[in-house]
């Protein structure tokens, strides 16, 4: 990745080139990357599991429509 940053130097402004290293992501450390927070955890699984309910309700209530003609 290269960064372009202003530089004002002795002639005036001008852009100096900068190339930065790969910089890892920090690791979550030794508890196997589980979030630190359980009860953000357990709000966070909630939420994906009401939107999975949610959608397969959906998907079988179109597809009841569909095989139905919709009629109903």
């Amino acid at each position: 990745m290269t960064v372009y940053s202003p530089v004002a130097g002795p002639r005036g402004p001008s852009v100096r080139v900068v190339s930065q290293a790969r910089v890892r992501a920090p690791t979550r450390g030794a508890n196997g990357g589980r979030p630190a927070n359980k009860a953000d955890s357990h709000l966070k699984r909630w939420i994906v599991h009401s939107m999975i309910f949610a959608t397969t309700g959906f998907a079988l209530l179109d597809l009841y429509l569909l095989a139905s003609g919709g009629h109903h």
